[in-house]
């Protein structure tokens, strides 16, 4: 095979189900789940070896959006971008997290992930809801899971040796 490694941003099923992995409930895998599967089944058939970056490995060291909202007071172009494109992502995806599970604007968002999950996983504590929701949580957000930069360490493998627990299957 020309390909060494497929790294890949998402979940598979518990290692220990299975004879071979399977794309789990990861919001990535969620977007085109036939594709997800194809992926895994096709580098397993190649015998190409994937890494796979699961939210709990991003949720595992988050960042407070403070170092973002300080880093675009600098008034750099790519800091003020990254903090907009952040504040924007988290409010979008707030505001599909308070949509009812069945509406379609939720696109391919996991059942799971609904207000409970928002309040855990970026505000850092449950907060029963108020009478209405803000437009925007920004304010309120606490932590960020940081995939990308997370992902792309991930590939390279003196990082990968140093800074991730990876579990192997053969």
């Amino acid at each position: 095979s020309k390909v060494k490694e497929v790294v890949i941003m998402g979940g598979v099923q518990s290692m220990d189900d299975d004879e071979t992995l399977s794309p789990d409930t990861a919001y990535n895998n969620n977007c085109d789940m036939k594709a997800a599967r194809f992926v895994y089944d096709k580098c397993q058939a190649l015998g190409v070896p994937t890494a796979t970056l699961s939210r709990w490995a991003a949720y595992g060291c988050p960042i407070r959006p403070l170092l973002l909202d300080e880093l675009a007071k600098t008034d750099h172009m790519s800091a003020r971008n990254v903090q907009r494109v952040s504040k924007q992502g988290v409010d979008q995806l707030w505001n599909k997290v308070i949509l009812p599970e069945s509406d379609l604007r939720r696109e391919k968002l996991p059942g799971r992930c609904d207000v409970k999950w928002f309040y855990k996983t970026f505000i850092g504590k449950w907060k029963a809801p108020e009478d209405s929701y803000p437009q925007s949580i920004w304010p309120q957000v606490q932590k960020l899971n940081m995939y990308d930069p997370l992902a792309v360490l991930l590939c390279i493998p003196a990082y990968r040796r140093l800074y991730f627990d990876c579990k192997v299957k053969v």
